[in-house]
């Protein structure tokens, strides 16, 4: 019997196996998966980007802000330390556009910012001779150089300011290109001033130097022919020959008075006083000064003005400062003024003065006149508007006039005038001293023969000592320097010949001066009798000459009365 065949039965849904099942493990889900992973691998590249692109931008914020904050404490600082910084980009049309700037430069000096916006217009505001090099240190920063370099700003009221300007490029990020610069402005006019000051003072030291030789070596030549010419008016046959020497000898005055201020300017010192009526000596001082020009001088002195105890010298320099100052305020001609009167500083008076009796000096013009902002300085060593003035004629003489126990003042009037007053305290002694020089009594002379030791260094004052002391009766034995002096000094000793008095010269150079060849004789002799001889009549020596060991000083230039004189007070 035939086996029955049988047909296998299709599975049903509960088998546990759909269609979607089978469908979704073929190709198209693989597909599917494949995208998914790479869709979430983009998102998780986004949202890695986003957050680096936070960062990015919070680090760029934090970035900005800090190149704010440096640039903010750049400028406070740079406000605080320079006169004027600013950082400037270059537009196309050659004009400045200003990112910041600290506004000091045009708040000092006067100028708005829209007064410097190009390079032409700041040139422009240079002094002339500062423009070309302006220029060029532009031109150098252009090429991509930090350039320094001093100038002179003319500020808007035509003031001078001296500065340093530092310019640094800018350049831009990628070409290289310079777009733009930072200039810090400072200024250094004070610093410039004390370093003018410095050279200047370096330079009048090697002046005094010059002028104090060269005086020194002149004061010995005028000493030799004015002691000659004075003996040759004592032989004079007749009074005409008398009368061209004597003119001869007033001018020989006025040399004198020039080498001692140039000895005076060279070494300083004391006034070295004398009792006498001060009217003469400042119009002496005044005419000589005014000789040749075309200012004229109006003096007004009344009869009973006190006498006074003054250095001739010294007062008469004041006097020729002043009145020179007054004649350059005059440019055109004029009349300057000088009265004198007697003037009384009562007890508790406030004043720059002590109480007593002044002579009250007054100088006086009606020119230019001194501007308020520099008369507070005008006494300032060094400080001067004069082109080729030294800044110390008004210096010196305020220093003279303290010197003397007074006091100096000055009032002006920009546009009318200037008056210097001159407070000189009156002299309590009974002395006077003669306008016009009595007749001259006969000249003392030496008694017994008296040996004289000579010391100076300059051979025609040598012999023009001869001259007087063996005029006068004197024996005079003369010596070269100090060294040479003692030596003299010790033989004369010890051969039972003593000199019975020594001339010495204060100042020899290159040997042993008068002081100290002074204390060599002093160990030989305890008893020496000596006098002091200088053209320095501002040293101490020639004021004091008992605190040094002289008995008496001899001023050069001498005449024949002056070493009569000399001899009278150290044998009298």
């Amino acid at each position: 019997m035939a086996e029955k065949r049988t047909t296998p039965k299709k599975k049903t849904a509960s088998s546990g196996e759909t269609p979607k099942k089978k469908s979704a493990s073929g190709p198209a889900s693989k597909r599917a998966r494949e995208l998914e992973q790479l869709v979430a691998e983009r998102t998780a590249e986004l949202e890695r980007r986003n957050r680096q692109l936070e960062t990015d931008i919070l680090m760029r914020k934090e970035t900005e802000e800090a190149l704010r904050r440096s640039e903010e404490r750049y400028r406070i600082l740079s406000e605080l330390t320079m006169d004027s910084a600013s950082s400037v980009i270059l537009l196309p049309d050659g004009r400045f556009h200003r990112e910041w700037i600290a506004d000091k430069l045009f708040r000092e000096y006067g100028y708005d910012p829209s007064e410097v916006d190009t390079l032409e217009k700041w040139v422009g505001i240079l002094h002339p001779d500062d423009r070309e090099m302006a220029k060029k240190a532009f031109a150098e920063v252009l090429g991509g150089r930090t350039v320094a370099r001093e100038g002179r700003i003319i500020d808007k009221k035509g003031q001078q300011h001296w500065i340093i300007n530092t310019i640094y490029p800018r350049f831009d990020g990628h070409s290289r290109r310079v777009i733009g610069f930072i200039s810090a402005v400072r200024e250094i006019t004070e610093r410039k001033q004390m370093l003018d000051s410095i050279q200047r003072i370096q330079n009048l030291d090697k002046l005094a130097v010059l002028s104090g030789g060269i005086a020194h070596d002149f004061n010995n030549l005028l000493s030799a022919m004015f002691g000659y010419v004075d003996m040759a008016r004592g032989l004079a046959p007749d009074g005409r020959m008398r009368e061209l020497l004597e003119k001869a000898l007033l001018n020989f005055d006025r040399a004198r008075d020039l080498t001692q201020q140039l000895l005076t300017f060279a070494k300083g010192g004391i006034p070295q006083k004398q009792i006498g009526k001060i009217g003469p000596v400042i119009k002496h001082a005044a005419d000589f000064s005014l000789a040749g020009s075309t200012v004229s001088c109006r003096c007004s002195f009344p009869d009973d003005l006190w006498l006074c105890d003054f250095d001739r010298n010294h007062i008469g320099q004041v006097i020729s400062n002043l009145v020179l100052n007054a004649r350059d305020a005059l440019p055109h001609g004029g009349i300057i003024e000088i009265t004198a009167a007697n003037h009384v500083v009562p007890e508790g008076q406030d004043s720059s003065l002590r109480t007593g009796q002044y002579i009250r000096v007054t100088v006086c013009d009606k020119g230019n006149g001194i501007p308020r902002d520099i008369l507070p300085r005008i006494f300032d060593p060094f400080f001067t508007t004069k082109p080729k003035g030294s800044g110390l004629g008004l210096a010196i003489s305020h220093s003279i006039i303290r010197k003397h126990g007074g006091h100096i003042d000055v009032e002006s009037d920009p546009g009318r005038g200037t008056v210097f007053t001159i407070y000189l305290p009156a002299s309590e002694a009974e002395g006077r001293l003669f306008e016009t020089p009595p007749e001259p009594e006969p000249l003392p002379e030496s008694k017994k023969g008296e040996r004289i030791l000579v010391m100076d260094d300059d051979a025609a004052i040598r012999d023009l000592a001869v001259e007087m002391l063996s005029t006068l009766g004197f024996q005079a034995v003369v010596v070269a320097g100090g060294n040479e002096a003692v030596e003299r000094y010790a033989e004369a000793k010890r051969s039972g010949a003593p000199f019975d008095a020594v001339l010495l010269d204060l100042t020899v150079p290159g040997d042993v001066g008068g002081v100290d060849a002074l204390k060599a004789l002093r160990n030989l002799d305890p008893d020496v009798l000596a006098a002091a001889s200088s053209g320095y009549s501002e040293d101490p020596v020639m004021a004091h000459p008992a605190d040094y060991g002289f008995r008496e000083s001899l001023r050069k230039p001498y005449r024949l009365r002056d070493m009569a004189e000399l001899m009278a007070k150290l044998f009298g």
